[in-house]
């Protein structure tokens, strides 16, 4: 017996997606990869903004084309033209809510359930950027 399988990108038939940091454009997969979600899942649970940054890194480097991927990470490092950690919460908040369709909810119970928002401090969801 043989089955066969087609990822949700190739069924959907998108192509990667796009965005900029002050002009400079970005590709990321089109589907949010299985380790990007172990990466947002285990950023609930990081408490130090080390554990956090690295986190987000790691979700970068799961998400982003390999192209994009070591552009983005030569700016977080690049001190004449910064991506700051503002601006990186900024684009993974948007590539997990608004692109991967991972918003967090508030069920009628008044729990918060979904996705972490990475900026969240602590493992409740939601929050500001972590202070640096």
């Amino acid at each position: 017996m043989s089955k066969s399988f087609q990822s949700a990108a190739a069924r959907a038939g998108r192509g990667p997606v796009e965005f900029d940091v002050d002009g400079e454009t970005f590709f990321a997969a089109p589907v949010m990869p299985t380790q990007a979600v172990l990466d947002v899942a285990d950023l609930a649970v990081k408490e130090s903004v080390a554990e956090r940054a690295s986190a987000i890194s790691g979700f970068l480097d799961a998400v982003l084309l390999p192209e994009s991927a070591v552009r983005f990470a030569a700016r977080l490092r690049d001190p004449e033209r910064p991506i700051g950690i503002e601006d990186a919460v900024a684009v993974v908040n948007w590539l997990i809510e608004d692109v991967y369709a991972m918003r967090p909810t508030v069920p009628s119970s008044g729990f918060p359930s979904g996705s972490p928002t990475i900026g969240s401090t602590g493992p409740s969801m939601g929050g500001q950027p972590p202070a640096v």
